[in-house]
């Protein structure tokens, strides 16, 4: 692959892991970091799209305690022994934050956060 790979956006690490898997004959491709186990929210049919999501994710986010004020997407990471992190959804209004399908309580939520990030655009 000629493209470079950007460290990751959450622990700013070089250890990252390009993975191919696949059901029925169909590859697909994501990347993750082998240090903070961060990966890459979408999953892409080439390794060449893999590469492109990776490096298109935000980076240079600055982290707080305070929780989001506004409804976007967000990093998240809990900190602590059991560090759990992400990209998260979250709803103001109805108190949400979305983990990989799981629903947490945004008020009785801790951790850190960096965002809002931009919204992840289909594919053409």
């Amino acid at each position: 692959m000629s493209e470079e790979l950007k460290p990751c956006p959450i622990c700013e690490g070089q250890y990252l892991n390009v993975c191919s898997h696949g059901e029925t004959g169909k590859c697909e491709w994501h990347i993750e970091c082998d240090h903070c186990g961060c990966a890459c929210p979408t999953e892409s049919e080439t390794e060449a799209e893999a590469y492109a999501a990776w490096n298109a994710l935000p980076r240079r986010l600055k982290w707080t305690r305070e929780k989001p004020t506004k409804d976007g997407w967000y990093w998240w990471r809990t900190g602590g022994d059991c560090n759990l992190r992400g990209i998260v959804s979250v709803c103001i209004e109805t108190d949400i934050m979305v983990l990989a399908g799981n629903y947490k309580y945004l008020s009785q939520t801790t951790g850190e956060w960096a965002g809002p990030i931009p919204v992840p655009e289909d594919a053409e």
